[in-house]
């Protein structure tokens, strides 16, 4: 990992919940979460059960944590699920925060392998984030999206697990996409697009 990608998770857990602006705190108070584009595709309301088979940074799961009873977060990279749950731990200690981070459950595994051999409850909500494509130069995405792809490389089996995730959620799956790359699968029964990111709903 050379110089311009490297970025640490004491620095990630810094600009998620303390200097970026606006910081995650402040976009999960109770006036703001219903502007957030991700709670819109995903459906206004009060989930039981969702999961995460992305988790990544966790900045997502956290948004949807605030309307869920409990969110399931899935992570098979050794590094990333690591650096992730040093994150968590250390956002116990932000108190707006708790009630959040106990509705979390964090487990270090394949997504495909884990929706293969699950037989639990069927999740209301199933969210795929798969990493996106490399960006030219010119159009580098931030520093903490820069670190997760130079570990992470592209996620080949994207189209896979969000078949599965289909045959499984019992309300939706909700798809991140850049904004102008091709749908993975098929065409979905609706989309909700940023300036630079979109996500495909598929209603089950």
């Amino acid at each position: 990992m050379n110089s311009s990608t490297k970025f640490e998770w004491e620095k990630i857990f810094s600009s998620l919940y303390l200097d970026e602006k606006p910081t995650l705190n402040q976009r999960l108070t109770r006036a703001n979460i219903p502007q957030e584009l991700l709670i819109k595709a995903i459906g206004k309301g009060r989930y039981k059960t969702v999961l995460d088979t992305t988790a990544g940074l966790g900045r997502d799961a956290l948004i949807m944590a605030s309307v869920s009873e409990k969110i399931v977060l899935l992570e098979r990279h050794p590094k990333i699920f690591q650096g992730l749950e040093q994150t968590l731990t250390q956002a116990r200690n932000v108190e707006s925060l708790q009630t959040l981070l106990q509705r979390i459950e964090l487990i270090h595994i394949c997504a495909i392998e884990f929706l293969t051999t699950y037989s639990g409850p069927d999740f209301e909500i199933i969210y795929c984030d798969p990493m996106f494509p490399k960006k030219t130069k010119s159009a580098l995405p931030k520093k903490e999206s820069q670190y997760l792809q130079s570990i992470i490389g592209a996620d080949e089996d994207a189209e896979t697990l969000i078949e599965i995730a289909l045959s499984k959620a019992k309300n939706r799956v909700v798809v991140k996409r850049p904004l102008q790359s091709p749908v993975l699968i098929k065409k979905p029964t609706m989309q909700y697009k940023a300036r630079a990111h979109r996500f495909d709903v598929y209603v089950c």
